[in-house]
């Protein structure tokens, strides 16, 4: 049975707590403990799912389901009941008496720390000894008019004593360092759960009535903002021309009051919409933009003067349109294995999916950008494996490059870029900057001719895409002239692009060159 729980409002639960108290001197109380099963985490929220067991007895009788989350979404709550019931009322209240979960735990952690104190303070009393021998000692040194036999026998245990208490204070730091990091660990446990203890958990209380004695299971399910999820990957390449190799996870935030202790997981890409509504088409205007005639019949119809109204031309208000495109991405994740999430911890990551991808690799270089050349990997047909946006680890040859960030986008490819390949050196050069001043005519004529050098250190031929550029004029008054580019293809934005073969240990050269004409003392950026 489901049962469609409502709210009261503020003033009529103040109404209705003495009538409640009555009722639970009367016919006496069930409190159980709202025990989560499970949780489904979508994007922006999580739906929580609790189980509880109780005895009903005939008639009419109140029920306190305790620990639900105090960030619930009131209006999503839902109740599921293993037998007939008629609920006569329902409402919230906080339960502060959270606390009393963590006394044990608390308690551990202060007697740990207070044991831990105790040694740290018996290591510091130890170097402020020494310490202070050490400044006696150095006192002691700088003494007034010593005799020549004591400068010599005192110098020499001086500094057998300050070696072996610099060798001491050593020791001692090296010893206080795990107890520091082990007393700031500590620290930030009891500050946790000291955090936790403050918090307040909500217990529903719930009158209802039923027809028979019996044992009845009860789900109360709910949803929360307070959780959310993100993808993860890790995305691996042992060589060229191997399948790339994929590992999602999902890295799961709640800040919801309560720890998700042992409980069945299911992740969804879904975003809930909280707030929903079926839209309303509206009229599709077509009109020239008009703004003094728009302007007057509006101020005509805030006057409300007809006659007004019918002398000013009409001009229709449009609207854009806002278009929306299914990715066709949402799916669900349901874990095998229970998980422990624990509220306001940094994240938990858990194993969602592995698989490989084909991929196709290239060499690309932009020598006036950097004089490296890039590996990359594309990925074509990416719809299939339903990936959603998020960060990615990259690895080659058991090597982490670095990080990059997915998009995809349908129907398009992926283009990873895997890291710097060190074998292949490239280098980038101006060999001709050569000026040419025409007196007469008060022009400028820079011609530039630069040199890519490639070489390739590997042990297997490589193909490389090089990419340079040819400035383009904006302004009438310069031009670009005489551009050759030994081979190269140039595209409207001035990008040349080589496709060049390197056989092991080859060495090519590819040169390009411009001419720029510009008036004197108009000199464009870069000459």
């Amino acid at each position: 049975m489901i049962v469609d729980l409502y709210l009261i409002n503020e003033k009529y639960m103040k109404k209705v707590s003495f009538i409640f108290l009555s009722v639970w001197l009367t016919i006496g109380l069930q409190a159980q403990e709202a025990v989560l099963r499970s949780v489904r985490v979508y994007l922006n929220s999580a739906e929580l799912v609790h189980r509880v067991q109780a005895d009903l007895k005939q008639g009419s009788q109140t029920l306190i389901f305790k620990g639900l989350s105090p960030y619930l979404m009131r209006e999503s709550l839902m109740l599921k009941s293993s037998v007939p019931v008629d609920i006569i009322d329902m409402r919230f209240r906080k339960d502060f008496m959270l606390s009393k979960r963590y006394d044990a735990q608390m308690r551990d952690l202060k007697d740990r720390l207070k044991h831990l104190n105790e040694k740290i303070m018996v290591l510091e009393a130890k170097q402020s000894g020494l310490e202070g021998e050490k400044k006696i000692l150095t006192a002691n040194m700088q003494s007034k008019n010593p005799s020549v036999a004591w400068v010599t026998q005192y110098s020499d245990y001086y500094k057998k004593r300050l070696m072996a208490i610099q060798r001491g204070l050593f020791d001692l730091s090296e010893q206080l360092k795990p107890l520091y990091e082990q007393k700031k660990k500590l620290e930030n446990q009891l500050k946790t759960l000291e955090g936790k203890a403050q918090n307040h958990v909500l217990d529903l209380v719930l009158t209802l009535s039923s027809q028979q004695a019996s044992k009845a299971v009860f789900e109360i399910s709910y949803l929360t903002r307070n959780a959310s999820w993100n993808p993860v990957y890790s995305i691996r390449s042992n060589a060229t021309g191997q399948p790339l190799k994929w590992e999602m996870k999902a890295e799961i935030r709640q800040h919801t009051g309560i720890d998700w202790m042992n409980v069945k997981i299911e992740i969804s890409t879904l975003s809930p919409r909280f707030y929903m509504r079926v839209p309303e088409p509206s009229p599709w205007y077509l009109h020239f933009y008009e703004p003094t005639v728009y302007r007057a019949k509006e101020m005509a119809i805030k006057r409300g003067n007809e006659a007004a109204m019918e002398t000013a031309p009409v001009a229709d208000v449009s609207y854009a349109d806002v278009q929306t495109e299914e990715t066709d991405l949402d799916v669900e994740y349901t874990l095998k294995s229970t998980y422990s999430v624990f509220s306001g911890d940094e994240g938990t990551q858990v194993h969602l999916k592995s698989f490989e991808s084909p991929a196709e690799y290239s060499y690309i270089s932009v020598p006036y950008l950097s004089a490296s050349a890039y590996l990359t990997a594309t990925v074509k047909d990416l719809d299939r494996y339903r990936l959603i946006p998020g960060n990615a680890r990259v690895y080659f040859a058991n090597r982490f490059t670095g990080k990059t960030r997915i998009n995809p986008v349908k129907g398009q490819q992926l283009h990873l870029t895997l890291g710097i390949d060190r074998e292949i050196e490239v280098k980038r050069q101006i060999v001709k900057n050569y000026h040419d001043y025409n007196l007469t005519g008060g022009k400028v004529t820079v011609s530039r001719v630069y040199e890519i050098t490639l070489i390739n250190h590997k042990r297997k031929a490589v193909e490389i895409k090089v990419k340079d550029r040819i400035p383009l004029s904006q302004d009438e008054k310069i031009s670009v002239k005489n551009i050759q580019t030994n081979e190269g293809t140039v595209d409207a934005k001035g990008i040349v692009t080589w496709k060049v073969r390197l056989a092991p240990g080859e060495k090519k050269t590819i040169r390009f060159s411009f001419d720029v004409k510009y008036p004197k003392g108009h000199t464009p950026p870069g000459f």
